[in-house]
């Protein structure tokens, strides 16, 4: 089924949308909320979670693609029940060392809505500015949470070259968020 048929199917309020999503693109949440939570029964839980805000979201914004609208609902699931989930014991997990890695060049500590906008469009024209396997390397780690052992297993590349990559990239970002008087 295509995305614009399911899209369709959840505007007109049928329970097949909810079938039809998880055929397509079930394992694809799962993925994403395992590498954050690395638990198989809460990735279940928020794949689920992840269709019931689908459900509720479509009626008032249609996405204009559906795997990353429902990427981006399922990282924000995941990462959610983390935080929730971790309140108590901060910094002991494999998922907060992306998050941390990141706070070298982004703060997150940005009250002001502007500079959070300004910022997130800067982040997706930094990215998209990046070369082919760097582009990858770097979406794998902040945006899927992907272990570095894993990336290192699926691009070829040992673990300190991913290690490089990251850390050189990072700094990149810092740097183009210092010039743009962003951080």
């Amino acid at each position: 089924m295509t995305d614009r048929e399911i899209i369709d199917l959840f505007a007109a309020r049928s329970e097949r949308a909810i079938e039809e999503t998880s055929l397509k693109y079930g394992k694809y949440l799962y993925t994403i909320s395992f590498n954050i939570l690395r638990d198989a029964r809460d990735a279940e839980e928020c794949v689920n979670d992840t269709l019931s805000r689908l459900w509720d979201a479509i009626p008032k914004s249609e996405p204009e693609a559906l795997r990353p609208f429902l990427g981006r609902i399922a990282r924000n699931v995941a990462l959610n029940r983390y935080e929730r989930e971790t309140a108590a014991k901060r910094g002991g997990g494999e998922t907060a060392t992306p998050i941390d890695e990141l706070s070298e060049c982004v703060s997150g500590e940005e009250t002001d809505e502007i500079a959070r906008m300004m910022i997130r469009d800067l982040l997706r024209e930094f990215v998209a500015s990046l070369p082919g396997e760097k582009k990858i390397i770097f979406l794998a780690r902040y945006w899927y949470a992907y272990p570095i052992s894993e990336i290192a297993k699926k691009t070829g590349k040992n673990e300190n070259t991913v290690k490089t990559i990251l850390s050189r990239t990072r700094t990149e970002l810092g740097k183009l968020l210092k010039r743009e008087g962003l951080y």
